[in-house]
């Protein structure tokens, strides 16, 4: 999406991006440049999803590119505005009783 053609948000909001794949590094960078206060949220240490592992492959290396180009885009996540969620609980549910 090219920057020139946003439109800036008439109401500036907190807007929290859960996933830090390719959509949600996109959702979380137009936001961002459209006047929004993000903060992305990533279950791990690293963004770019499926993507990254994608571009782990031999021979595939040149899609880390993409990775690459949102961590130097306006967004500016890599700087400390990513979050890891609190551990979850293993399980909520009570456990099973046997007559």
């Amino acid at each position: 999406m090219d920057p020139d053609k946003l439109v800036p948000a008439p109401r500036p909001s907190k807007v929290t991006v859960v996933g830090g794949g390719p959509g949600g590094l996109e959702a979380a960078r137009v936001a961002a440049l459209r006047g929004h206060e993000v903060t992305l949220v990533e279950a791990r240490d690293k963004v770019g999803g499926a993507l990254a592992l994608w571009a782990s492959l031999p021979g595939r290396e040149f899609f880390m590119k993409s990775i690459e180009w949102w961590n130097a885009s306006s967004f500016g996540w890599a700087s400390g505005s990513v979050s890891a969620p609190k551990p979850r609980p293993t399980s909520s549910l009570p456990e099973s009783r046997t007559p």
